[in-house]
């Protein structure tokens, strides 16, 4: 019965990160992307300046620790689908690079969590609480794990990217990925406000 319970967790918690996933990679191609490319259109090429997508992997690396992994890898391939959408072939978009650059995003948030603590940072007492040593600890992981970031993309999608443009992915990459988990704390934090707020009304 306990294992039937897990599986059930662990499907809810992969349904939840994947819409929340889908949701802020529509944020991203419908909004940020259109008013990225009006001003920055050489930028936009690259990354997206606000890439929310990223704070939900460091929320979720933080809250779920390793099996965050498997959430983030399903979500990548809802989210996959989502982009492909419009697209007649979908076996055509596939490659090992992308699949490559899906285990990359999946593990690298966790894997800088495991990095900090190694090194002596306290990464467990502030799991699940938003105070002030959380949303330091979580911007921190955001940005750490956004620079192995670009450079995992780099590595992977080296035949494709010209190396004069390196340097602009790797920052598009750190700005992105930073500023989106900066979004999705402070979402984070009125979520958790609001829930505050409910229970005290319901316990009134």
């Amino acid at each position: 019965m306990q294992n039937q319970v897990s599986i059930k967790e662990h499907l809810i918690k992969t349904l939840v990160v994947s819409f929340l996933s889908c949701l802020m990679m529509l944020f991203v191609t419908e909004l940020v992307v259109p008013i990225q490319s009006y001003f920055l259109p050489e930028l936009t090429l690259f990354a997206a300046l606000i890439f929310p997508v990223h704070g939900i992997r460091v929320i979720s690396a933080w809250l779920f620790g390793w099996y965050s992994v498997i959430y983030l890898f399903v979500s990548n391939i809802f989210v996959f689908f989502l982009l492909s959408r419009h697209e007649d072939s979908l076996y055509g978009l596939l490659s090992a690079q992308s699949i490559m650059a899906w285990v990359l995003v999946s593990v690298i948030c966790i894997f800088t969590f495991d990095l900090l603590r190694l090194s002596g940072v306290d990464t467990k007492t502030t799991i699940g609480k938003i105070n002030k040593d959380a949303w330091k600890l979580i911007v921190l992981v955001g940005f750490i794990s956004s620079v192995f970031n670009s450079l995992g993309h780099n590595l992977i999608f080296t035949s494709n990217i010209m190396p004069e443009n390196s340097l602009r992915l790797i920052f598009a990459f750190l700005i992105g990925d930073t500023t989106g988990t900066v979004v999705c704390l402070f979402m984070l934090i009125y979520i958790f406000k609001f829930f505050n707020r409910y229970l005290e009304t319901v316990i009134k």
